[in-house]
Order: C-alpha cells, then sequence, then structure tokens
C-alpha cells in the first residue's frame, strides 16, 4: 500500500471526525456507522462487485483502531463491521 494513499484515507477520517466534533448538537452526530473493513472476498456474487475493488487503499487494524476510537468520540451509537 502506498503511503500516499493510506494519508488521504486518514485525512478523510479526520476530516469525518472534525465536522461531527464542531457540530456537537445531538441531531448532528449520525445515528449509526457502517465499516466495510476489507473488500477482499472469493464469493464472485453476480449482484455485487466488490471484490472488482482495489485493494490498494485498504486500512491497518491500527488505523481502524484508531477510526473507532474516533467514532467513539464523537458519540455514534452504533457501528456495523463487514467486509470480506
Amino acid at each position: 500500500m502506498r503511503i500516499g494513499s493510506l494519508v488521504n484515507v486518514y485525512e478523510q477520517i479526520s476530516n469525518f471526525v472534525s465536522v461531527y466534533n464542531s457540530l456537537r448538537t445531538q441531531d448532528a452526530i449520525p445515528p449509526r456507522v457502517s465499516l466495510e473493513l476489507t473488500y477482499r472476498c472469493n464469493a464472485r456474487c453476480i449482484f455485487c462487485d466488490r471484490w472488482k475493488a482495489s485493494k490498494e487503499n485498504e486500512l491497518t487494524t491500527k488505523e481502524w483502531k484508531r477510526v473507532i476510537y474516533d467514532l467513539s468520540k464523537v458519540k455514534v451509537q452504533k457501528v456495523s463491521i463487514g467486509g470480506g
């Protein structure tokens, strides 16, 4: 994975957290967030093309832990985790 790609993804996540930190009203915080940890999949379902997506921009475990920590700081109530 390229460092530039990781920096870009992390900046997007940081921007998301910054926006929700600045909007501290209860209505501004999303009630739930869906995280897709990986696009790796061997199923090749005809109704889904996620397996075709580039695997270069996937986050590491450490980066996902930071995302989840940041989401807890903005008090997201529910997080669904999928992928793979």
